[in-house]
């Protein structure tokens, strides 16, 4: 009843964050978050009581993507898997 889905919700509304680093989402999106979007990225998840395949120990790599390049306007240079391997290309063609 109503009072079953009052003590759920004060409950979910204290759940802890989940465990969230930047080297998780940076594996799972390729995307370096500053530390204003991965804080923006806690407060999203904090308190929901779940995730659609993650459960408590946070959001799974489908749902970290969806939320990164759905919700966040990425600048230059928070690409770092991209920005190293163009280095390492740039390094090999000076050797030649």
């Amino acid at each position: 009843g109503a009072g079953g889905r009052a003590a759920a919700n004060r409950f979910s509304a204290t759940a802890p964050a989940p465990r969230i680093s930047s080297s998780i989402v940076e594996e799972a999106t390729g995307v370096r978050l500053s530390d204003e979007q991965l804080s923006a990225l806690h407060r999203r998840y904090q308190g929901r009581g779940g995730f659609a395949a993650g459960g408590a120990d946070g959001p799974s790599s489908v749902d970290l993507r969806q939320e990164v390049f759905g919700s966040f306007v990425l600048q230059p240079g928070q690409w770092p898997r991209f920005a190293d391997s163009a280095r390492g290309e740039s390094r090999a063609g000076r050797a030649r």
